[in-house]
Protein backbone atom coordinates (compact mmCIF):
# COMPACT_ATOMS: atom_id res chain seq x y z
CA UNK A 1 0.00 0.00 0.00
CA UNK A 2 3.29 2.59 0.16
CA UNK A 3 2.65 5.23 -2.26
CA UNK A 4 -1.53 5.07 -2.86
CA UNK A 5 -2.90 8.41 -3.30
CA UNK A 6 -5.42 8.55 -0.16
CA UNK A 7 -8.05 10.32 -2.25
CA UNK A 8 -9.45 9.35 -5.33
CA UNK A 9 -9.02 12.08 -8.16
CA UNK A 10 -12.01 13.25 -9.09
CA UNK A 11 -11.88 12.50 -12.71
CA UNK A 12 -12.28 8.59 -11.73
CA UNK A 13 -16.20 9.57 -9.70
CA UNK A 14 -18.99 8.23 -11.45
CA UNK A 15 -21.25 10.38 -13.16
CA UNK A 16 -24.99 9.28 -13.84
CA UNK A 17 -25.07 9.76 -17.90
CA UNK A 18 -28.16 12.19 -17.41
CA UNK A 19 -25.74 14.68 -16.15
CA UNK A 20 -22.75 14.50 -18.97
CA UNK A 21 -22.70 16.96 -21.25
CA UNK A 22 -22.06 16.08 -24.90
CA UNK A 23 -19.17 16.81 -26.58
CA UNK A 24 -16.89 17.23 -23.31
CA UNK A 25 -14.28 15.14 -20.95
CA UNK A 26 -16.21 12.54 -18.94
CA UNK A 27 -15.28 10.16 -16.39
CA UNK A 28 -15.51 7.58 -19.17
CA UNK A 29 -13.84 9.66 -21.96
CA UNK A 30 -11.41 12.15 -20.17
CA UNK A 31 -9.54 14.22 -21.40
CA UNK A 32 -5.61 13.62 -22.24
CA UNK A 33 -4.46 16.51 -19.68
CA UNK A 34 -6.96 15.01 -17.11
CA UNK A 35 -5.41 11.31 -18.07
CA UNK A 36 -1.74 12.79 -17.49
CA UNK A 37 -2.75 14.26 -13.94
CA UNK A 38 -4.13 11.47 -12.84
CA UNK A 39 -1.00 9.14 -13.81
CA UNK A 40 0.87 11.73 -12.35
CA UNK A 41 -0.55 11.86 -9.33
CA UNK A 42 -1.07 8.05 -8.88
CA UNK A 43 2.83 7.94 -9.51
CA UNK A 44 3.99 10.50 -7.75
CA UNK A 45 4.86 9.40 -4.24
CA UNK A 46 5.93 5.48 -5.02
CA UNK A 47 8.95 6.69 -7.01
CA UNK A 48 11.65 7.89 -4.87
CA UNK A 49 13.90 9.70 -8.08
CA UNK A 50 10.42 10.69 -9.45
CA UNK A 51 10.21 12.83 -6.18
CA UNK A 52 13.77 14.08 -6.51
CA UNK A 53 13.08 14.84 -10.22
CA UNK A 54 10.21 17.03 -9.54
CA UNK A 55 11.72 18.96 -6.87
CA UNK A 56 14.53 19.76 -8.81
CA UNK A 57 11.30 20.75 -11.41
CA UNK A 58 9.83 22.79 -8.44
CA UNK A 59 13.21 24.76 -7.94
CA UNK A 60 13.46 25.25 -11.86
CA UNK A 61 9.89 26.81 -12.15
CA UNK A 62 10.06 29.24 -9.44
CA UNK A 63 13.33 30.07 -10.12
CA UNK A 64 12.11 31.01 -13.66
CA UNK A 65 9.31 32.47 -12.37
CA UNK A 66 10.97 34.84 -10.58
CA UNK A 67 13.94 35.91 -12.85
CA UNK A 68 11.42 36.40 -15.93
CA UNK A 69 8.86 38.26 -13.67
CA UNK A 70 10.30 39.92 -10.59
CA UNK A 71 13.98 41.03 -12.48
CA UNK A 72 14.95 44.67 -11.43
CA UNK A 73 11.06 45.71 -12.03
CA UNK A 74 10.33 45.66 -8.27
CA UNK A 75 11.24 48.20 -5.77
CA UNK A 76 11.48 48.37 -2.28
CA UNK A 77 8.22 47.54 0.03
CA UNK A 78 7.28 45.21 3.22
CA UNK A 79 5.76 42.92 0.28
CA UNK A 80 9.17 41.67 -0.84
CA UNK A 81 9.68 40.18 2.73
CA UNK A 82 6.42 39.16 2.71
CA UNK A 83 6.57 37.68 -0.66
CA UNK A 84 9.76 35.69 -0.04
CA UNK A 85 8.91 34.35 3.52
CA UNK A 86 5.08 32.80 2.03
CA UNK A 87 7.31 31.31 -0.79
CA UNK A 88 9.59 29.97 2.01
CA UNK A 89 7.02 28.17 3.30
CA UNK A 90 5.18 26.88 0.19
CA UNK A 91 8.51 25.49 -0.62
CA UNK A 92 9.43 23.52 2.97
CA UNK A 93 5.87 22.04 2.20
CA UNK A 94 6.10 20.93 -1.31
CA UNK A 95 9.47 19.71 -0.40
CA UNK A 96 8.24 17.72 2.34
CA UNK A 97 5.77 16.18 0.69
CA UNK A 98 8.06 15.21 -1.56
CA UNK A 99 10.80 14.01 0.70
CA UNK A 100 9.28 12.90 3.48
CA UNK A 101 5.68 11.57 3.17
CA UNK A 102 6.41 8.04 1.85
CA UNK A 103 9.39 7.59 4.40
CA UNK A 104 6.90 8.77 7.29
CA UNK A 105 4.23 6.67 5.86
CA UNK A 106 6.37 3.51 5.61
CA UNK A 107 8.02 4.13 8.78
CA UNK A 108 4.48 4.37 10.50
CA UNK A 109 3.63 1.16 8.72
CA UNK A 110 6.91 -0.91 10.40
CA UNK A 111 9.21 -0.80 7.28
CA UNK A 112 11.41 0.96 9.04
CA UNK A 113 14.85 -0.33 6.49
CA UNK A 114 12.51 0.52 3.59
CA UNK A 115 11.64 4.03 4.98
CA UNK A 116 15.48 4.67 4.98
CA UNK A 117 15.82 3.56 2.22
CA UNK A 118 13.60 5.51 -0.09
CA UNK A 119 14.68 8.61 2.16
CA UNK A 120 18.05 8.27 0.99
CA UNK A 121 17.34 7.38 -2.71
CA UNK A 122 15.01 10.43 -3.04
CA UNK A 123 17.91 13.05 -0.73
CA UNK A 124 20.74 11.32 -2.99
CA UNK A 125 18.75 11.65 -6.30
CA UNK A 126 18.19 14.98 -5.48
CA UNK A 127 22.01 15.64 -4.69
CA UNK A 128 22.65 14.48 -8.33
CA UNK A 129 20.14 17.47 -9.56
CA UNK A 130 22.18 19.75 -6.93
CA UNK A 131 25.93 19.06 -8.32
CA UNK A 132 24.42 19.35 -12.02
CA UNK A 133 23.31 22.77 -10.76
CA UNK A 134 26.51 23.82 -9.66
CA UNK A 135 28.21 22.40 -12.17
CA UNK A 136 26.64 24.55 -14.52
CA UNK A 137 26.92 27.57 -12.98
CA UNK A 138 30.82 26.95 -12.59
CA UNK A 139 30.93 25.99 -16.47
CA UNK A 140 29.05 29.30 -17.58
Amino acid sequence: MVGQWPLKPLILVRVQTSQLCAGKPTPSNPSPLAELYVKIIMTMFKNPFLNAVYAALYIVGIVSVLSTFVDGKVEASILIPMTMLSLFVLSATVMGLLFVYTPAKMFLDNQREEALTFFLKTVGAFACFAVIFVLFLLLR
